[in-house]
């Protein structure tokens, strides 16, 4: 197992798993054309390409078996209107596959993107998670996070998704 920043060369790769991972958890939670737009948008290679040469994007990927099996994405300095810290990283993608999830992969990227964000000087972590995805909200929990707001996710224009923020402080 292994964790180390994304490549370019990651994209088609990190493509396949950022819809594999996404499509279980939030699949259900809008109509399918807007789903399938928000899909293209955020996860094909092309962007993912783009968001990965963005400095402001600091994207990591979990290798198990040779294989991409999970990933993050943080922006550290990136505030939330829900707290008054200005050092601060969020994590906009924390996905592991749903064939791994006993196996910690989760909690080590997410001890791993905790450890980028304080070599870079933040204070905490703060992230977004749907209302109803109770497993992610218990994990989130049992790392230190509290939920300190609401907010709505944006699938579409027409379709939102009511989301808890949560907040870790170091």
């Amino acid at each position: 197992m292994e964790i180390r920043k994304a490549q370019v060369a990651d994209c088609k790769e990190l493509s396949e798993v950022a819809i594999a991972s996404f499509l279980p958890a939030h699949g259900h939670s809008s109509p399918k054309e807007d789903m399938d737009n928000y899909i293209q948008n955020n996860f094909s290679e092309g962007n993912l390409r783009k968001e990965i040469a963005d400095s402001a994007n600091e994207y990591q990927v979990l290798i198990y078996e040779n294989n991409i099996v999970g990933y993050f994405k943080i922006n550290p300095n990136l505030t939330t209107s829900f707290s008054e810290m200005t050092a601060i990283t969020y994590m906009s993608r924390l996905y592991v596959l749903q064939e791994y999830y006993n196996f910690g992969f989760g909690k080590k990227l997410l001890q791993k993107a905790i450890e980028v964000s304080k070599i870079r000087g933040q204070e905490g972590m703060w992230l977004k998670v749907w209302v109803e995805n109770q497993r992610a909200i218990n994990f989130y929990k049992k790392m230190g996070f509290e939920i300190i707001g609401t907010s709505d996710f944006v699938i579409s224009e027409t379709h939102s998704n009511p989301n808890f923020v949560m907040l870790k402080k170091y």
